[in-house]
C-alpha cells in the first residue's frame, strides 16, 4: 500500500516543475535545453539534488526521462553546461504520471496549475542565487 497519494505526487511534480520553468536560478538550464531543441516550458522536473553540481530528473516532451547533471559557474552558481545526460528507463507511478502529462494532447490545466504555484509561492521572492563565498 502506497503512503503517498496521487494528488501528493502531482503536487510534487507541480512544485518542482514551477521552479524549473520559472525561477531565475534555472534560467541557465532552460537555455541549455533550448540549445538542444527542447522547449523547457514543456518539460517536467521530477527531482533535484543540489551539490557542487545540480542533478535533476526531467521528463521531456516526448516522454523520455533523463537524468541531467548541470555544471555551475563557481562564482555565479549559474548553470552553464551539461556534465552528464542520461536517458533512463526508471519507472514508477510518479514517472508514469509525468509521462501521461507531457504526452497528453492538452496540458493547459497542468500548465496553468504550475504557473499559479509559481505566482503564489515565488512571485516577489525569486532572486538570483547568492554567490558562493568560500
Amino acid at each position: 500500500m502506497s503512503l503517498i497519494s496521487d494528488e501528493q505526487r502531482l503536487d510534487s511534480i507541480v512544485a518542482l516543475t514551477a521552479e524549473f520553468r520559472y525561477r531565475l536560478c534555472w534560467m541557465g538550464a532552460r537555455s541549455l535545453l533550448r540549445k538542444r531543441g527542447i522547449d523547457p516550458m514543456r518539460v517536467l522536473q521530477l527531482s533535484c539534488d543540489q551539490g557542487s553540481d545540480v542533478n535533476t530528473s526531467l521528463m521531456l516532451p516526448d516522454g523520455l526521462l533523463v537524468n541531467v547533471d548541470f555544471n555551475q559557474d563557481p562564482s555565479t552558481r549559474e548553470l552553464v553546461s551539461i556534465h552528464e545526460w542520461e536517458v533512463t528507463e526508471w519507472c514508477d507511478h510518479r514517472v508514469e504520471m509525468a509521462r501521461q502529462i507531457v504526452t497528453s494532447s492538452d496540458t493547459e490545466d497542468f500548465d496553468r496549475r504550475v504557473e499559479q504555484y509559481f505566482l503564489v509561492q515565488w512571485r516577489g521572492k525569486d532572486a538570483p542565487l547568492p554567490l558562493d563565498r568560500d
